[in-house]
Parts: structure tokens; sequence; C-alpha cells
């Protein structure tokens, strides 16, 4: 009787490390997946700072109150969710969008940023102003990361480039016409770093060699704002 009940214990045994070999191959293979498709939510450590899947770090979560700039809106508001982002990836990024949960959060606090340079920081407001509850981060996911084509410039060689308070002067020094559309960024500057996940973009239609136009610009101020790039078609 005693040899069955040790064969039936040690048959037991080798079943239940089975079972948790077969366990730990399968969190494993969850755990690359996700990686590869560039959820972060697979990542146990949520601490300061937070690295997202594309190298970019979350530095600090705080509440916010002040001109809510994400919407163009600039309307007062208090406690909004607000992050500091960090980019030393060696990347210029165009577009990223990403989720985050916070611990007491019963739902996903979506930020949007455009023109993150590279060695630049960012305070970024959660896009719907939704309120701060928390500095703990316990799930997060980033649905697009989008790089810069090419570098950015503010082509100093073909535009002149002159701003004040609601307006800017964008003058043709190319030596030829330019026939397309003038497109010009700007930002909020934060002292060396930037103010908002939103870019701004002003344009003007054609310019012929020399010719000077000027622009309405009602969310730059020339004592916070700085254009960042400009694109135009020939």
């Amino acid at each position: 009787m005693k040899k069955k009940v040790i064969i039936i214990i040690i048959a037991v045994a080798v079943l239940c490390a089975a079972a948790l070999a077969v366990a730990v191959f399968l969190n494993d293979g969850e755990n690359e997946n996700n990686t590869d498709s560039g959820v972060a939510a697979s990542q146990q450590d949520f601490d300061l700072p937070y690295a997202l899947p594309n190298g970019c770090v979350i530095t600090e979560i705080k509440s916010y109150n002040g001109p809510f700039v994400e919407d163009g809106s600039g309307e007062e508001k208090t406690n909004v969710t607000a992050i500091v982002i960090k980019n030393d990836t060696g990347k210029n990024f165009q577009y990223i969008d990403f989720n985050l949960k916070f611990e007491g959060a019963d739902k996903d606090y979506n930020f949007k940023i455009t023109t993150l340079f590279d060695n630049s920081s960012m305070t970024v407001l959660e896009s719907n102003a939704a309120d701060f509850i928390s500095d703990k981060i316990t799930h997060a996911d980033i649905s697009q990361s989008i790089e810069f084509a090419s570098q950015p410039t503010v082509h100093p060689q073909e535009l002149e480039i002159s701003v004040g308070d609601g307006m800017m002067n964008v003058k043709n020094i190319s030596g030829e016409d330019i026939n397309g559309n003038i497109y010009v960024y700007y930002k909020i500057a934060d002292g060396d770093d930037w103010f908002g996940g939103i870019t701004y973009r002003s344009a003007v239609s054609g310019l012929k060699n020399g010719e000077l136009k000027q622009i309405s610009t009602s969310h730059f101020k020339s004592e916070t704002c700085k254009v960042v790039f400009t694109e135009y078609d020939k």
C-alpha cells in the first residue's frame, strides 16, 4: 500500500512540474509577441522614468492648471493629467499616439504628440483634459509612432521669416518663384523644452521671388512660440 501511495505522489509531482513548464513557456511567448507588436503593457515595471517601445521616456506625471492647448482652444482647465516626455533616441518623431492607464482609473488616458525632436523634452496634456488621479502607471500601449521622412528644416536659404504677436512675415529669398503653398509650423516653447503635444500650422499661397506676405496667426506669441520647420511645393 505504501508503495502505491509513493508512486501516486511521484506521478502528481511530475504532472505539476510539466504544467508549470508549459505555463512559463506560454507567458514568455506572450511577452515576446507584445514587445514585437509595440505593446508596452507586457512590461512589469511601470516606475518612472518609464520607457515607451519607441525609446522615448516618460520622466514625470503631474497635475496641470492653466490653458488647455491640445485642442487649440486655450480654455482654462484645472487638475489636467500632464506628462513630461524625453526623446534621446537619435530620431525625430512627427507623430506619436499612446494610451496610459493609471492606478485607480477605470479608463485609458490618451496622449498625442507632434514634432518631438531628438534631444528634447516636452510637457503633454491628456488629449481630453482628463483629471489627474495618480502618477502610478498600471498599463501602457503605443498605437502610432511615426518618424519624419527627412530632416525637418525652416529652409533658411529659401525663406525669411519674421514674427510678432498674432502675425508672421514670410519672404521668398530662394531666387525663384514658389508657386505652391508654403506651410509654417510652430510650437510653444518652455525654456529649452516644449509645451503641448500640439503643433500649430499657418499657410501662405505662393510667393514670387523676393515677395513678402503677412500671415495672421492667432496662437503665435513672440515671447513663447518658436517656428520649428517649414514645408513648401515649388
